[in-house]
């Protein structure tokens, strides 16, 4: 929960407050506008694990977005409209951030950083109408459209090893220039290999999550966020402040048993991998011909990720014979799954025929896939089984029997969700939090994680409708081990799995 700068708490229980909003576009880099004066509206949704699946929804939650609805009268945002500020700076992938507070004492007030953060991805038009919506996604859109190989980290290693989950998404949203967030949690194991083939960055972010069973979603600032499935143990409403949503904070609560995703049974299969021997990974399946003092460029994919290079064998040929003429470029791969080479020629008389290029490597050596399962259906009305998806990160029987353990214990009982329907704005509630929910005719009287979030401000209002989880029996215990904080063999401490 964010921090409040004096007020805001207050004036979100009171029953006559005034909200307000900030709203900007970078239309320049590192030139924020000021747009507030146009906005009419706004929605925000934001959620940090899919409301369809639940907890075994592992890191596939949607994208968080925005619809800002401004004034177009001028035609400001048409990018068609010459002069124009969308047509002189374009406004496909401006990023846009969101502020949102109280008026208290007269002063807009606004806690530190934002309410949400991302780009503009479309604005649908309309010619009659005087306003447009611009359709906004969070920053972790910056993710889902890039497509990356690992490249060589040195002249000796091709892939990560050993790195904790955090490390590598670390990396990842590196490589698309997305910041992590300070509140990321720690890596509870290591994976042997990390490797991307032309892979979406985004899905390899969320499979990095899931091998952990944990959560991965933009803060409000639009920094990427990984918590593993740890993050609440221990934990408790205290140290989010001690909010509680009574009758008088929603219009409607929704309160619901989620029996569809009761599991008692987890599956999930695991690739054990280790450090090869070395290895053809590639062999040319046809010859290559190269022109007279031309080249010619292929993309080799080799058949497994190597970690480390030793050399090419080169035959070629021209009409009359062997040849000496080409030259390979660059000299070694660039990327663990493939080489993007080019072969040029310098003869300058003779087509040449490359009739063999066989590269030599250390590959990973990846062995047959296991499964692991953990069956709490004993004294269950019937059995139920969840597969889980196939990752490539849950490479160990250590990663796979934590990931497989946490989540049999966690959907073999019935969880509570409830939605809490057309709640006061509050700018300070985060993704995380743990508030209490009382209400009396259902009797409800329990402390929730806030899973998602769906906020809108226009017509002087700021609401927004709230998912929650319950946080009773997501952990077995109450007092584990804490690195930092629990005292080396004290008795009370007890380690998560």
């Amino acid at each position: 929960m964010k921090s409040d700068p004096g007020g805001i708490m207050t004036a979100w229980a009171a029953a006559e407050a005034q909200p307000c909003t900030t709203v900007e576009i970078e239309w320049t880099s590192g030139s924020w506008t000021n747009e507030t004066s146009r906005v009419v509206s706004w929605a925000i949704d934001t959620q940090m694990v899919n409301p369809l699946y639940g907890w075994l929804s592992l890191a596939g939650q949607p994208i968080g977005t925005a619809q800002i609805v401004v004034v177009n009268d001028d035609g400001r945002y048409s990018q068609s409209r010459s002069g124009s500020q969308a047509n002189t700076y374009g406004i496909r992938g401006k990023r846009v951030r969101i502020r949102a507070g109280y008026v208290i004492g007269g002063t807009a007030t606004y806690p530190a950083g934002y309410e949400w953060v991302g780009r503009i991805m479309d604005v649908p038009e309309a010619e009659t109408e005087g306003t447009v919506s611009l359709s906004c996604q969070d920053m972790l859109s910056d993710a889902k459209t890039r497509f990356l190989s690992t490249k060589v980290n040195n002249s000796s290693t091709y892939l990560p090893e050993g790195l904790s989950p955090a490390d590598w998404i670390t990396t990842l949203a590196g490589l698309v220039g997305l910041s992590v967030s300070s509140k990321t949690d720690t890596g509870l194991m290591r994976i042997p290999y990390c490797w991307l083939d032309e892979s979406e960055v985004l899905r390899d972010m969320r499979d990095c999550a899931a091998s952990e069973g944990g959560a991965l979603f933009c803060d409000n600032d639009g920094s990427v966020v990984f918590w593993n499935m740890a993050h609440w143990a221990g934990q408790t409403r205290a140290d989010y402040g001690s909010v509680i949503l009574g009758l008088s904070s929603y219009a409607e609560l929704l309160p619901k048993r989620d029996y569809e995703s009761e599991y008692n049974i987890i599956a999930s299969e695991y690739t054990p991998m280790r450090y090869g021997k070395p290895t053809t990974v590639y062999s040319l399946k046809q010859y290559i011909s190269v022109p007279p003092s031309g080249s010619v460029s292929q993309t080799l994919n080799f058949q497994w990720p190597i970690l480390a290079f030793v050399s090419y064998t080169l035959n070629a040929c021209t009409a009359g014979g062997v040849s000496s003429s080409i030259n390979v470029s660059p000299s070694s791969p660039q990327y663990a799954k493939r080489w993007d080479v080019t072969f040029s020629n310098s003869d300058t008389l003779n087509e040449v025929y490359i009739t063999q290029f066989d590269v030599l490597a250390y590959p990973i050596d990846k062995r047959p896939a296991a499964q692991y399962i953990r069956d709490l259906s004993s004294g269950k009305p019937y059995p139920r089984r969840y597969q889980l998806p196939n990752t490539q990160y849950v490479q160990t029987q250590e990663q796979v029997e934590l990931l497989c353990d946490m989540l049999a214990d966690r959907m073999s009982t019935v969880r509570l969700q409830a939605q809490a329907r057309q709640v006061n704005g509050n700018p300070l509630f985060e993704l995380g939090d743990i508030i209490g929910v009382t209400s009396s005719l259902t009797g409800l009287n329990e402390d929730f994680i806030l899973v998602g979030k769906h906020s809108k401000f226009g017509d002087g209002d700021y609401v927004m409708d709230l998912d929650l989880f319950a946080l009773a029996g997501l952990y077995q215990y109450s007092n584990y081990f804490k690195v930092g904080t629990s005292t080396l063999g004290a008795t009370s401490d007890v380690v998560l799995y």
